[in-house]
């Protein structure tokens, strides 16, 4: 019979760090934060840095430079921000290992560089304030 108990956040997160980042990189869990019920610093080989964030409704990663993130929000469920998690955990880990490009995006009234990203879910832009993901055709 199955649990009624939800999974920690901190079991969750640990699990997707090892199934998508695996030996990619170094993952260091961090102390959770007042609005995070975890979070894993991520370093990757050339030492380039992010970390992935979980709460019941909102999964983020947050890359170090260029300053950036990209969020997702969830229905607080385990399965959904698991899902939402890998996601971000695909993106976090092209950028570890080097496979992305830094582009300059106009804005109104100045450019902002953003991170492009592409993983098999499709492709990322990931700036400061913003970030768009748009998933495969083909998946």
């Amino acid at each position: 019979m199955p649990s009624a108990v939800p999974e920690e956040p901190e079991r969750i997160l640990a699990r997707v760090v090892a199934e998508v980042i695996g030996v990619v990189a170094d993952a260091e869990p961090c102390e959770p934060g007042r609005s995070w019920d975890a979070r894993t610093r991520l370093r990757g080989p050339s030492g380039r840095v992010c970390d992935l964030l979980t709460s019941p409704e909102w999964q983020e990663v947050r890359f170090h430079e260029p300053r950036s993130s990209a969020f997702l929000l969830t229905d607080g469920t385990p399965v959904e921000a698991e899902e939402a998690l890998t996601r971000l955990a695909r993106a976090a880990r092209e950028y570890l290992v080097g496979r992305y490009e830094i582009r300059l995006q106009r804005r109104l009234f100045r450019s902002e560089r953003v991170i492009a990203i592409r993983t098999e879910d499709g492709d990322w832009l990931i700036g400061r304030r913003a970030s768009r993901h748009r998933p495969r055709s083909d998946a």
